[in-house]
């Protein structure tokens, strides 16, 4: 070996040495494996669908992403003192893959279902909801559906209709399971699904978080004249954060860490924030 493969073999035996050097004071070796994995990347991964939903997630013309779901992310990757990065993908069936496969930690808009728990684990619930229908007023009328409890009712007892829901969301199963004979029609967003009820090309769609319909008929004050929001009362949806089964101690410190927030009343804040009552 000359002169200068000697120089170079001592500057790579010291960067290396300093590396691992570096990386031993960083690593904490008192936390957990799944924990000190995250703050030695220095990345906490989020998992979303790529359509924004607000107010659980948001995107500007930026592209910068905002929402309940995206603070409360943040405030987790701020206690764990790494960045939080927020990684979009075209459905929800993803969202529980690249976290079940640990290429995310985290899944937001995830709700809560049993062939997800399968897979994946999850938060204690920090939010829940009654869903939302946009009912076509015209069509409920021909059928002779006079009030909000005839459309429930009639809805899980008789004549099939069709019903807009977002694919991939919990609400299909929710609609499944309490109007086990109507007809459902997968949307990418539930304002394409409101817009066709609207245009009665379908009879109802139900809301992919509990502010959707109120926010549509806010938005387009004239469609209220020809569509109705009933809420049913009879489904509750649940919402967490979506978890590795292998990060257990990350589970564990979320939980803890939404307990003291619900104490303290910081989670009601950050709801309040984006108009929505907890």
């Amino acid at each position: 070996m000359g002169i200068d493969g000697m120089i170079k073999y001592i500057r790579y035996f010291i960067l290396a040495t300093l590396m691992l050097w570096s990386q031993a004071l960083w690593a904490d070796t008192s936390l957990p494996p799944d924990i000190a994995a995250i703050q030695q990347r220095g990345t906490l991964r989020l998992a979303v669908y790529q359509i924004p939903i607000p107010p659980m997630t948001i995107k500007d013309s930026k592209g910068h992403w905002s929402g309940i779901e995206i603070d409360i992310a943040q405030m987790i990757a701020n206690q764990l003192s790494v960045k939080l990065v927020v990684i979009p993908t075209s459905t929800y069936d993803n969202i529980v893959n690249l976290v079940a496969n640990n290429k995310a930690d985290l899944g937001a808009e995830v709700y809560v279902t049993p062939e997800r728990a399968l897979k994946i684990n999850f938060s204690h619930p920090y939010y829940s909801f009654h869903p939302h229908l946009l009912v076509n007023r015209l069509q409920a009328t021909k059928y002779n559906w006079n009030t909000q409890a005839q459309v429930i009712q009639n809805l899980q007892q008789k004549t099939p209709v069709t019903i807009g829901v977002v694919l991939g969301g919990a609400t299909v199963q929710v609609i499944q399971e309490n109007f086990p004979n109507m007809k459902i029609v997968g949307y990418n967003t539930d304002t394409q699904a409101f817009q066709d009820v609207v245009d009665g090309k379908i009879f109802a769609a139900v809301g992919a978080t509990s502010m959707s319909v109120q926010q549509f008929l806010s938005q387009n004050p004239r469609d209220a004249l020809v569509a109705e929001d009933i809420i049913l009362p009879q489904a509750t949806i649940l919402v967490s954060i979506a978890i590795s089964w292998e990060n257990f101690h990350l589970r564990e410190l979320i939980d803890s860490y939404f307990e003291y927030l619900q104490k303290n009343g910081v989670l009601t804040s950050v709801f309040q924030k984006y108009g929505v009552t907890p």
